[in-house]
This record gives structure tokens, C-alpha cells and sequence, in this order.
């Protein structure tokens, strides 16, 4: 019998054991791009849902599922090296997207810039040795470089990067 004992959740958490926030890894590839080697700072996976059609037509109101979508983008926020590594992998990644000082219209075939694209993201374990859960993006591509913050009081700081990913859907 369930009860809401402070000690009996905490035998069951410790028993079981919670997912680290900060075990995690991130694996991600541009179209004909090499595999990218810098973990980001964090990651937000989006939450998922049901599109609904409410049938009003007999008797009271009811709300009918008939799609599955995603209620935000994925966000990663990288820690700028000092070679600005993985601003250089975006820009690059979204360049192949759009070919750069063409004025924003030469897209690219999409089979070959976005459905060969990777992007993985794992819960690891403690050690970090293996996966608890993996969620695979499919068709991601990054959609969005938000501005970065610098400023001269900012000296016990160091700049991040944010990048918004547009996907297709990501299986769990």
C-alpha cells in the first residue's frame, strides 16, 4: 500500500536510482559532415503530444487524437571553445542547407542535406558506461544560431552558444 512517507520514497528512489542530469551524451552529424566531437553544455528535449479534433456533432463534446506532435524544438547549448569549434560545425551545417551569397534561395536536395543527418542523444548511466535511455532525432537540422552574450563584465563568465534543431520526430 502506497503511502506519502518521506522515508519509503527515499528507500525507493535510492533503491532504484534517478537519472543524473548531468550524464548525459550527445552525438550529432551534418550531410557529409564528419561526426561532431564536442559535447554541449546541456540539451532540452521537447515534450510530446497528441493534436486532438473535437467531435461536437452527438451528444457532449469529446476530444478525438489524430496526430502525434512535438510542442517544442530541441536546444543545445555549447561552450565555446576558444577555436569556436562548434559555431564553425553549425555554420557550416546549416550552409549546406542553404548555399551561402545565393540570396537564401539555392535549397539543397533534401535526401541529401537532412535525412542523412544524425542527431542522438542518451541518458547515461552513473558512470557514464552505458545508455539508459537513447532518443534517436530523426531528419534534424539546425533551424536557429540564437545571438551570443559578451560583455566586459562578464570576466568570470564564458560565452555559450545556443542552437534551436528543427526535426521530423524522434523515436524513443
Amino acid at each position: 500500500m502506497a503511502t506519502n512517507n518521506i522515508q519509503e520514497f527515499r528507500d525507493t528512489f535510492l533503491k532504484q536510482g534517478a537519472q543524473r542530469a548531468s550524464q548525459f551524451n550527445v552525438q550529432m552529424q551534418g550531410p557529409d559532415m564528419p561526426m561532431f566531437e564536442f559535447q554541449p553544455e546541456s540539451v532540452t528535449v521537447p515534450g510530446r503530444e497528441l493534436q486532438i479534433y473535437r467531435d461536437e456533432l452527438w451528444g457532449p463534446e469529446r476530444p478525438i487524437p489524430v496526430k502525434r506532435t512535438f510542442n517544442s524544438a530541441i536546444i543545445t547549448t555549447f561552450a565555446m571553445d576558444r577555436e569556436w569549434k562548434a559555431k564553425d560545425y553549425i555554420e557550416l551545417w546549416m550552409d549546406k542547407l542553404i548555399t551561402p551569397y545565393a540570396n537564401g534561395n539555392m535549397r539543397q536536395s533534401y535526401t541529401d542535406t537532412i535525412k542523412n543527418c544524425t542527431l542522438t542523444i542518451e541518458a547515461m548511466n552513473n558512470d557514464g558506461s552505458t545508455a539508459n535511455a537513447t532518443i534517436v532525432v530523426v531528419e534534424p537540422w539546425p533551424q536557429t544560431i540564437m545571438p551570443l552574450d559578451m560583455g566586459h563584465a562578464m570576466f568570470n563568465d564564458y560565452v555559450r552558444m545556443q542552437v534551436s534543431w528543427a526535426f521530423r520526430r524522434y523515436d524513443y
